[in-house]
């Protein structure tokens, strides 16, 4: 896990399967489920889960491990499931609510995922406002003591 990224508490990480890779300044939410078991072990490919910069993985999703990337920027919301191997872009997707990728399936740059598998491509060039609004969420949550900073404890 890179730097100035905060993990909730109750997320779980799995690295049976391969090892997770968090970039810098990502989210990830309560009850979030990265590096799970795919559902068809036999056809799953090998390898963890890595997850680019400042990436939001809400409550409840699941992320499959087997080569799975999450590219920068993206969101991945409440209670979505990426499959096995998936690469979600490599800038500014959003997987909206409940929604699921296929195994091995790739999205292309700012698709957004919606409505039981309809697909369209986010034209509104937000990546640089969602950063910022990142970056201001992790500064709130560090500045209410939130973040606990216990380097001594790791050292």
């Amino acid at each position: 896990m890179q730097a100035e990224t905060v993990i909730h508490p109750r997320a779980r990480f799995e690295s049976n399967m391969g090892s997770i890779l968090i970039g810098r300044r990502c989210v990830i939410h309560e009850r979030a489920h990265l590096g799970i078991e795919p559902k068809d072990t036999a056809n799953a490919s090998s390898g963890g889960v890595t997850v680019g910069d400042y990436v939001i993985v809400e409550v409840g999703a699941q992320i499959e491990a087997g080569g799975t990337e999450i590219g920068e920027g993206s969101v991945i919301q409440v209670g979505s499931r990426i499959g096995s191997g998936a690469k979600i872009g490599k800038q500014n997707c959003t997987v909206t609510p409940r929604s699921t990728i296929a195994p091995g399936e790739i999205l292309p740059d700012q698709t957004v995922v919606y409505s039981n598998g309809k697909r369209r491509t986010d034209k509104r060039r937000i990546l640089e406002a969602r950063k910022a609004g990142l970056l201001r969420q992790i500064n709130v949550v560090r500045s209410m003591k939130m973040i606990r900073s216990d380097p001594d404890r790791f050292g």
